[in-house]
């Protein structure tokens, strides 16, 4: 997604994800390496639907990530907005 929007991945790079019911989510560069998160727009070759998950929302893999494999669901995707409407990318520091 960096990529995409023509934005780099620095030290400083800070992502804010915010969902439609105002839930939000910051993620500095180490995060950004650790998670890999991705924005899906699908589930099992269905598009997400507005008032579940989708139409966007911003996850990563969870069980590939050794320390939060092993935690309760909604811990483990604490950090994954659904619903998701904007993301803004940013220095950490300079909103």
């Amino acid at each position: 997604m960096l990529e995409h929007a023509g934005a780099a991945l620095g030290e400083t790079t800070m992502l804010v994800l915010r969902a439609f019911d105002g839930y939000t989510v910051e993620l500095g560069a180490a995060d950004l390496r650790r998670l890999s998160p991705i924005v899906a727009t699908h589930l099992d070759d269905a598009p997400l639907p507005l008032g579940g998950l989708g139409p966007l929302w911003a996850v990563y893999d969870a069980d590939r990530i050794p320390e939060l494999a092993a935690r309760p669901l909604a811990e483990r995707f604490a950090q994954c907005p659904w619903g998701l409407y904007s993301v803004h990318v940013g220095a950490a520091g300079g909103r």
